[in-house]
């Protein structure tokens, strides 16, 4: 859903956060990467426990969740075009983004299945593509010569 308020246009994002029910604080928590993470343990406490640890910020031990709505402007916090990185200084080896612990990130990552996969789905793209536009052209050639 968008909206325009007098600086532009935003887009209301709305969510469920984890908080700090003890201390009434938004908690950060860590989804996943070791056996405390959310994706691991599936308990949030101890998820946000482990991040509260690493960000060195005091958890009570009790967790909930809280409504939240958050504006963002329709531009996603995107740097001006004078400033915009290319995507090579996140997408490959040695950029930006080299430390993140992600499961598979193109361009940083390399994966022969995974890379197979991706250019069968581009070739099959522009196959599906030229054999749509011949079927289209000699379909209305056949139109007008009847």
């Amino acid at each position: 859903m968008t909206r325009a308020p007098a600086s532009g246009l935003f887009k209301v994002m709305r969510g469920r956060q984890p908080i700090d029910a003890g201390n009434g604080t938004l908690a950060a928590f860590k989804l996943y990467g070791g056996d405390a993470a959310f994706g691991a343990s599936r308990d949030w406490n101890r998820a946000i426990g482990a991040a509260m640890d690493e960000a060195s910020a005091a958890f009570s031990g009790q967790s909930g969740f809280v409504e939240t709505t958050m504006d963002w402007p329709v531009t996603h916090m995107v740097a001006p075009r004078e400033q915009a990185l290319d995507c090579d200084a996140c997408h490959s080896r040695g950029g930006r983004l080299e430390d993140l612990e992600a499961p598979y990130m193109p361009g940083r990552d390399r994966s022969g299945l995974v890379d197979l996969l991706g250019w069968l789905a581009v070739l099959a793209v522009i196959v599906g593509v030229a054999v749509h536009g011949a079927a289209r052209l000699v379909l209305s050639r056949r139109r007008r010569n009847a």
